[in-house]
């Protein structure tokens, strides 16, 4: 199930990103809303955040991310089953 998400966020990217062959990755990072955007004003400097974009798409690149950075111990049982295990989850 795992192995699943990396493959839904590839179709998803394609999908939702047609032009992405044809563009930078600095427009590509401001298509999908993940460009930090200044918010600076004269000799002020800002805090850059992220915005815009491709809402959907910024989700679903997101939830691959996470999934990525923390693999759970038990990936191929369903919720009830991990805390039946005894995994804790805040």
């Amino acid at each position: 199930m795992a192995a699943l998400r990396p493959v839904c966020a590839a179709a998803m990217l394609t999908a939702e990103l047609p032009e992405l062959g044809r563009m930078t990755s600095g427009e590509a990072a401001a298509m999908t809303g993940l460009a930090p955007v200044p918010h600076d004003s004269g000799a002020m400097r800002g805090r850059r955040t992220i915005a815009g974009g491709r809402r959907s798409l910024r989700h679903v690149l997101f939830q691959a991310a996470l999934a990525a950075a923390c693999p759970t111990q038990f990936s191929g049982q369903s919720p009830s089953a991990s805390k039946s295990a005894g995994s804790h989850t805040n």
